[in-house]
């Protein structure tokens, strides 16, 4: 593990995103996989599926058992990259409470603690007084994870003080919309601690916190671990380009 210092932690060039390689090559190079899967487009609830592949030619292995996790309050839209497609359904937009369909970068780890005592592969940083993430679609900032004290002109109206909220004391950031980020196709996405099985989320995914703490100990960026957000309507059109595991395996 090592312990970052950032301005912006969207800017962390050691992290692949869709945007600069298709899903399907992010899904080539990966040997972790965590698939987060839901009924439906609408659906809060959903499962949590952990996969491992001694090579990336490999098969996908599940690790342990399917874990509950909630989603956006209204369910699920299509992230920015694969909108473009024009399939079916919902699209991911900045403040529709949807979580985003997509292949992603997970990591860095963030917290409360100035150093974790969960012992933790992936990079980490101490979430302070001034931790933002910014959700100002106007903003140079928009979806950037910053210390706002390192900025000497900021520039937003709005942004999540991390600090203050308590689901953050675990958590990780979900690479979404985060190289070149679109504006108004939807920000600061983490996988954070829940606040009940049937809690749905502002567009992140949330879990229980201990079951959260063991995954995050789990992932290796080694490994290459990536997240994949999906309804079972969209697993059915991409799981053959995509070559996903079959849910449930």
């Amino acid at each position: 593990m090592r312990l970052i210092l950032f301005i912006s932690l969207f800017l962390f060039a050691s992290l692949a995103s869709a945007a600069q390689q298709s899903a399907a090559k992010l899904l080539e190079q990966s040997k972790q996989l965590v698939v987060v899967f839901t009924p439906n487009w609408q659906s809060v609830n959903g499962k949590l599926q952990l996969y491992q592949r001694a090579r990336p030619a490999s098969a996908w292995v599940a690790i342990g058992n399917p874990l509950p996790v909630v989603v956006g309050r209204k369910g699920l839209g299509w992230g920015v990259e694969l909108a473009k497609n024009k399939w079916p359904g919902p699209v991911k937009k900045e403040g529709d409470e949807r979580s985003p369909v997509g292949v992603f970068g997970l990591g860095p780890v963030f917290g409360y603690e100035s150093y974790p005592s969960t012992p933790i592969k992936l990079d980490y940083f101490p979430l302070t007084e001034t931790s933002v993430c910014v959700d100002d679609e106007k903003s140079h900032y928009y979806n950037q994870v910053l210390d706002s004290s390192k900025i000497q002109k900021p520039d937003w109206s709005s942004g999540e003080q991390m600090r203050q909220v308590p689901l953050y004391n675990w958590g990780s950031v979900i690479q979404y919309n985060s190289e070149a980020a679109v504006s108004g196709a939807g920000s600061c996405i983490f996988l954070h601690i829940w606040r009940g099985i049937d809690r749905g989320t502002a567009g992140c995914v949330a879990m229980d916190e201990t079951q959260l703490v063991k995954l995050l100990a789990t992932l290796d960026p080694d490994q290459k671990p990536l997240v994949v957000l999906l309804s079972e309507p969209a697993y059915q059109l991409i799981k053959k380009e995509w070559d996903l595991p079959q849910l449930g395996d």
